[in-house]
């Protein structure tokens, strides 16, 4: 439901995005018609979450700093019409696979984002991640992978908050679904600093 009363149907079981059962097993991933809006008592009220409370009509999520930039960025596009905050487990949430230290270990990227183009619906995947965390490689090859697989999917991003000259800090995304090269390069690096370079070439 929107926040002006109205509806729109952007997923459906007969979806090609696919989360990962307890068992790395794929199943078809969709969100419930039944809507159950998460309320975070120290959160932002967002009228552009895809579910919203009837009473308030928004969504009261807790984002950091830098997530919040990430939604701001998205809701000025001008095919951007919905996001979903992706839970850490359930079955409404959207679960890759990375391994980390040898261990295939569920991920579930931040968010979704709807956008419409030409009339048709297009669901990006984008994670913000911080840059010091030790499971950039193994989620950016996640990212990749999926993306190569699922090829109905607008963008798949890692996203890092970085220095710039001109505005302090900026966001800077590997989109894996735009970059046939970068998912290739991705797939053979192992450590941060690999990463970093990628970021460097083919951050935008």
């Amino acid at each position: 439901n929107k926040a002006d009363g109205t509806s729109e149907k952007v997923i459906s079981p007969g979806c090609v995005i696919i989360s990962g059962g307890a068992e790395v097993t794929d199943v078809p991933f969709f969100l419930s018609e039944n809507i159950s809006v998460h309320t975070d008592s120290d959160g932002i009220d967002y009228k552009s979450h895809l579910y919203v409370a009837d009473e308030t009509g928004t969504a009261k999520i807790k984002l950091n700093g830098w997530e919040q930039k990430v939604i701001a960025e998205e809701e000025k596009r001008p095919d951007f019409r919905t996001w979903y905050r992706n839970p850490s487990k359930g079955t409404g949430a959207l679960t890759l696979v990375h391994n980390y230290k040898g261990l295939n270990k569920p991920f579930y990227p931040d968010f979704l984002i709807i956008r419409k183009l030409d009339g048709a619906y297009v669901i990006d995947i984008l994670e913000p991640h911080d840059s010091t965390r030790d499971d950039n490689v193994s989620k950016a090859k996640a990212l990749a992978q999926y993306a190569s697989l699922h090829t109905i999917i607008g963008r798949a991003q890692l996203i890092r908050l970085m220095p710039s000259s001109l505005v302090g800090e900026e966001l800077k995304r590997l989109d894996f679904a735009a970059h046939s090269e970068l998912r290739d390069k991705v797939q053979h690096i192992t450590t941060n600093e690999e990463l970093d370079n990628l970021f460097s070439q083919y951050g935008e």
